[in-house]
């Protein structure tokens, strides 16, 4: 048993990684989840004690439909801060013969209890097995279980709070806190965004891909991590790895969060325009400095809870004049010709303009046009990411140019491709530029 002052340190030096409003929009994500699969099933739900106490106290309320209910006991942990042998203290009262099992846990770990209590309710015949935990900790090895039902990813430290403790201590806190891990010196990682023209990262060292859920979904696909001139890099695929999300149905609240969860120096997004301005012709790149907003219907803010106070954010400079200026020192440093400035408008999408509609994007003031700068650029300045752009230019505009007619939609990937040399060298001599 730790003392006050032990519990109040070890509060004290903790990382909060999830708060209480954030655990609160998961739990009201995950009821509606079981709700679709299991509302019809009257399933029997065994609480796994003591850990999701505080998880399935919080979440049966929100299942609005008849369900029995017990629990189980049994640990590898007890107050210790590593796993050991299974040890069960309370198998289920309630007979699980024939019925729908949703097992409730706090955190799926290593995988080997919640295995363990699979096999025990299907050897007693149950006729079908689910499992929900709060919390997933990424420890990046294989494991034998994994559940129907994950609410939040959790980072391979100690965590503890709504319902987890840390030497038997905190269980009770609303939110979730992490054991903090001395950072090595020097390291900082950037992020990068692909966009049309860069589903992968073609000059990025893979280590490891990683899967992060949040409280808003899963983002467009799994994250990739590696090296890239030694500095660590993670990438993300907006549209996902096969190009297959198109603009106005990408997570982009899902993509900002897991990138921000890991606390990145730099984000990077890569985005595919249409050129208005006269000098902005197909292959040119441009770190834009302004925005306009021409979406709708999109997630575009995480600030939705009608219960918080109302949260207003600056958005004079909608970029990030550090990493702005990161990207036009390494463009110089690459020998990358590259223009400084310029207005960003992001359309619905997934059809191209018409030559009106262009037209009066002129007369708004807009250089070029795309369809995934919002709310993506917003979504970051909330979260306080160092966000920019790189704009690759892959055609005319809609009436611009040489495509008064109509724009040849095959050419468009042919610029692409020759255009993503330079990006990609200009992305090499950022992370060098940083590490210098």
């Amino acid at each position: 048993m730790l003392t006050y002052q032990q519990a109040q340190q070890i509060l004290d030096a903790a990382e909060s990684i999830y708060s209480a409003q954030t655990i609160a929009q998961t739990l009201q994500r995950l009821a509606a989840d079981i709700t679709k699969v299991l509302s019809q099933q009257q399933p029997l739900v065994l609480c796994v004690m003591g850990g999701a106490v505080v998880f399935a106290g919080q979440l049966l309320p929100q299942l609005r439909f008849p369900l029995d209910f017990d629990y189980v006991h049994l640990t590898r942990y007890g107050n210790e801060l590593t796993g050991g042998e299974i040890r069960w203290r309370v198998e289920p009262r309630e007979s699980v013969k024939d019925r729908v099992v949703l097992v409730l846990d706090d955190i799926l770990d290593e995988g080997i209890t919640l295995a363990a209590v699979r096999d025990k309710v299907l050897e007693n015949g149950a006729k079908a097995f689910y499992s929900a935990v709060l919390t997933e900790k990424e420890t990046g090895k294989p494991k034998p279980f994994q559940a129907d039902f994950v609410g939040l990813t959790v980072p391979d430290r100690y965590v503890f709070g709504f319902g987890m403790d840390i030497h038997g201590a905190w269980r009770n806190l609303p939110a979730i806190y992490a054991v903090k891990i001395k950072p090595e010196i020097g390291r900082a990682m950037f992020a990068i965004i692909g966009g049309s023209g860069m589903t992968q990262l073609s000059c990025l060292e893979i280590s490891h891909r990683q899967i992060i859920r949040t409280p808003y979904g899963e983002p467009s696909g799994p994250l990739t991590f590696g090296k890239m001139k030694n500095e660590d890099i993670v990438f993300l695929a907006r549209h996902g790895h096969g190009h297959t999300i198109p603009p106005h149905a990408v997570n982009y609240r899902a993509n900002l969060w897991a990138l921000h969860s890991l606390k990145p120096s730099h984000v990077i997004a890569v985005a595919s325009v249409g050129g208005i301005r006269s000098d902005l012709a197909p292959g040119r790149l441009v770190i834009p400095d302004q925005i306009i907003d021409y979406t709708h219907g999109r997630k575009f803010t995480y600030f939705d809870n009608t219960e918080q106070h109302v949260t207003h954010i600056d958005f004079t400079l909608p970029y990030c004049q550090q990493t702005r200026a990161l990207l036009l020192q390494a463009a110089k440093n690459a020998n990358e010709a590259i223009i400084d400035g310029g207005v960003y408008a992001a359309t619905q999408g997934p059809r191209l303009e018409t030559a009106a509609e262009i037209n009066r994007l002129e007369r708004d003031g807009v250089d070029m046009v795309g369809m995934t700068g919002m709310p993506e650029a917003a979504l970051a300045r909330e979260l306080g990411l160092n966000y920019a752009t790189i704009a690759v230019v892959a055609n005319y505009a809609a009436g611009r140019g040489t495509n008064v007619t109509g724009i040849p939609l095959k050419e468009i990937y042919m610029v692409l491709e020759q255009a993503m040399v330079g990006v990609r060298n200009i992305l090499e001599h950022v992370v060098s530029c940083h590490g210098d």
